[in-house]
């Protein structure tokens, strides 16, 4: 017969929680910095896209994407 004491159950699954606990989550900051190339790059695309339309007003969605050449679905 199996006579378990729920006191020391219960003592060893806390135990075992409080270690998964301590563990670092994520990545290190460290981890593939390269703070030459760190840019958005949405932000570029838009904002290219953004000065080509100022500079030429009335042009269309395919005509913006072919003088970019981004996709349409990017200039969109």
């Amino acid at each position: 017969m199996l006579n378990l004491n729920p006191i020391k159950t219960l003592r060893f699954f806390t135990r075992q929680e409080a270690k998964m606990a301590q563990k670092p989550r994520g990545r290190p900051k460290a981890f593939n910095d390269k703070t030459d190339q760190n840019t958005v790059q949405a932000l570029d695309r838009g904002l290219e896209i953004l000065s080509h339309v100022a500079l030429n007003p009335g042009r269309t969605l395919s005509e913006i994407a072919e003088d970019t050449g981004e996709a349409i679905a990017t200039v969109f």
